[in-house]
């Protein structure tokens, strides 16, 4: 009843689930949209514009 599940990953997804933003968005969801928004803004600010 209380047992956790376990999945198998591999390749990519191995290196997702060791990234350190996963593991914010993980433990602290609302920190992770704050930073997700921030760095949203400045690859606004900082991409060329289209012509």
């Amino acid at each position: 009843m209380f047992a956790r599940t376990n999945q198998i990953a591999a390749g990519d997804e191995i290196s997702l689930l060791n990234n350190s933003l996963y593991k914010l968005y993980i433990y602290h969801p609302r920190l992770y949209s704050w930073f997700n928004t921030i760095a949203a803004q400045i690859l606004k600010l900082t991409q060329p514009k289209k012509k």
